[in-house]
């Protein structure tokens, strides 16, 4: 069975719509990437894809650019809805993760932050617009 695997180049409605708010904030406020780039410290061909929808930011990257826009870095995500399974199954279990004890946690939460930090990986954008990616710290 042959396995088709995704376009790097062809962006995701994902990547397009976090491209798209990038442009449309950079619009609102009178900037240009060039603008962003010295402001975020994110090099203008980082950008570029970002804005283009051909990349994710990393998490960082997006932390970085919201911070430079003044604005929080969830106005720049897609909205994710809990109607996919995987979402649910997701916010269920981090939901119960809450009651763990501090140790648990804690170890949940480092493996959370080496996946985030991954380029390309957007569990944080679904998680952090259903307002379940923010556990209290033990």
């Amino acid at each position: 069975m042959t396995t088709l695997k995704p376009n790097p180049h062809r962006p995701s409605n994902y990547n397009r719509s976090i491209g798209k708010q990038i442009r449309e904030v950079l619009s609102r406020q009178g900037l240009s990437s060039r603008d962003l780039s010295m402001k975020s410290g994110i090099r203008m061909d980082h950008l570029v894809l970002y804005e283009g929808g051909l990349r994710p930011p990393t998490c960082r990257a997006l932390q970085q650019i919201a911070q430079a826009l003044g604005i929080p870095a969830d106005v720049l995500l897609p909205e994710a809805t809990l109607d996919e399974p995987i979402n649910q199954k997701l916010y269920r279990g981090f939901r119960q993760a809450w009651f763990l004890p501090a140790p648990d946690r804690m170890f949940l939460a480092s493996i959370l932050e080496y996946l985030l930090d991954r380029p390309g990986f957007f569990l944080a954008a679904r998680l952090s617009s259903t307002g379940v990616a923010h556990a209290p710290r033990a």
